[in-house]
């Protein structure tokens, strides 16, 4: 049997924006009540290698058609595009309450791209509880991803859910992030298409499902704060209809920032493995996945 190589995915991001506050630091919440947050905006390259995935809302980096469901991507299809991110609070500054609709602009440097609909509360012991609504960032996936020497429809993924972050746990530099998520293929027909799979197997195929997300990172500050590093473990359980697409994945991510007064970096790198619940019955193999996503991004602090 051949190696099963369908499942690969790299991606790497480089980004220039135009900033206008500290880099890569908590926005700490205002001393008086009333309306904050900020808009940031500026370019990015984009370069992606899957054949699984045909798109996100950025742009779409799939191959409509493949010659073998047992063959590696092609190369990654690369993009320049625009890039917007921001959040709005209101704050209520005697309970040291806030609400806010949005980013929070340290995340989107770290890939995550959800927009969230949530309340912060400041507790006594200085650490912060945050509650939220989550709207993954809307992509496509393929109906059947498992066609060959023809073309592939696509169909669309959504991931609403819900997320709890400790953020400056009793006061330090930790925090800890639960989220989670429901996930929808609008018209799964993996298998189906040209394989034309007994119910039984393709059921075990099904990408619907749960996912359930814990982060801790902590925060290291040195060089008067210019530095910053930021480990992070993450655990994902993709809790699947399919028992085949069912999996369990493991993720260090490290993230380097430094903060200039005019100029800022912040770099990442992601490495990522899961392995599947149950063996895939097209390959008559278990899933196993690395991953790899890398990003940097460039900042102009002042640009008015």
């Amino acid at each position: 049997m051949k190696n099963v190589h369908l499942f690969g995915k790299t991606l790497m991001v480089c980004m220039l924006i135009l900033h206008a506050s500290t880099a890569f630091a908590i926005d700490p919440m205002p001393k008086e009540s009333g309306i904050s947050g900020f808009v940031t905006f500026g370019a990015g390259f984009f370069s992606i290698k899957s054949n699984t995935i045909a798109g996100s809302g950025l742009f779409d980096f799939g191959e409509k058609n493949i010659d073998s469901i047992s063959d590696k991507p092609d190369d990654a299809k690369t993009k320049v595009l625009p890039v917007l991110v921001g959040e709005v609070r209101y704050t209520f500054a005697q309970s040291r309450t806030q609400v806010y609709l949005g980013n929070r602009f340290e995340d989107f440097l770290r890939f995550s791209f959800n927009t969230a609909l949530g309340v912060r509360q400041k507790l006594p012991d200085s650490s912060t509880l945050d509650v939220g609504f989550v709207i993954g960032l809307p992509s496509s996936v393929w109906k059947d991803p498992y066609v060959e020497n023809r073309k592939r429809d696509k169909t669309d993924r959504t991931s609403p859910g819900a997320r709890i972050i400790w953020d400056e746990i009793l006061g330090s530099d930790f925090q800890l992030e639960f989220v989670y998520t429901n996930i929808n293929i609008q018209k799964e027909r993996s298998g189906q298409t040209q394989l034309n799979l007994p119910q039984s197997e393709a059921e075990r195929l099904v990408r619907d499902g749960n996912q359930y997300t814990v982060e801790l990172l902590y925060r290291f500050s040195f060089g008067e704060r210019r530095h910053r590093f930021v480990p992070a473990l993450r655990y994902v359980r993709d809790d699947l209809d399919g028992d085949a697409m069912s999996n369990n994945r493991y993720a260090l991510q490290l993230t380097y920032g430094y903060d200039g007064k005019k100029f800022a970096v912040v770099a990442n790198a992601n490495f990522a493995h899961s392995e599947h619940d149950k063996a895939n019955p097209i390959y008559d193999k278990t899933q196993k996945d690395d991953s790899v996503a890398l990003g940097l991004t460039g900042f102009y602090k002042k640009p008015f």
